[in-house]
């Protein structure tokens, strides 16, 4: 079963609100086409392949595939801890700590006095939460919505509190939000550049 990353603010979001569809837009498999992303226009999609026309014709389609296949469970990555026995062994769930559980039970200050184990790395044995795979569409950045935004999980008070912190602005909307931190996350492809990206919709799994 194949991970995703997510902030800790979006997983508490998802956690908090586990009824509602969510949104996240994510760039694997489209280097080529934000090369130039205003040159290229989606044709068609075929057996979990899209396929992208440039409009110039100077170039072939490319196919571009997906990370994630509508339907699939896919598990979250978070920052983790458990002892080194049962990291290769046992695989006892019961003696893994989660970085945010310590971030809102005590602190960041807490949390900061442990040596997390990376995300990047983490098992899907130790994962305590998963989503499905509701839908994709491949879609310019700035098509998002207010709506969409909101369902990338940037209308709530963890991340407001962030933006707050590190801007110094109280947050007016969910896409000026998300632009913020569309920018800080992918420098290469920022806001006013416009990439192509995939919109996931997806469920957290009960």
């Amino acid at each position: 079963m194949k991970g995703i990353l997510f902030k800790p603010w979006k997983i508490k979001a998802i956690a908090d609100d586990p009824d509602r569809e969510w949104q996240t837009r994510r760039l694997s498999g489209l280097k080529v086409i934000n090369e130039n992303p205003d040159n290229w226009r989606f044709v068609y999609k075929e057996l979990g392949t899209f396929y992208f026309e440039p409009l110039d014709k100077h170039c072939i389609a490319v196919m571009c595939k997906l990370r994630y296949q509508v339907g699939e469970t896919v598990y979250i990555k978070e920052a983790w801890w458990t002892p080194p026995h049962n990291r290769n062994e046992s695989h006892n769930q019961n003696i893994v700590s989660y970085r945010a559980i310590i971030v809102e039970n005590a602190g960041e200050e807490a949390a900061q006095r442990n040596r997390w184990l990376s995300p990047l790395f983490m098992p899907q044995w130790a994962a305590r939460y998963f989503i499905k795979i509701l839908s994709v569409t491949p879609q310019r950045l700035q098509e998002i919505t207010e709506e969409d935004a909101e369902a990338e999980g940037f209308a709530g008070y963890n991340i407001g509190q962030i933006y707050l912190r590190e801007t110094g602005n109280y947050p007016v909307f969910a896409l000026g939000v998300f632009v913020w931190a569309w920018d800080s996350i992918n420098p290469k492809y920022p806001w006013k550049f416009n990439p192509w990206a995939w919109r996931y919709e997806f469920e957290l799994v009960k």
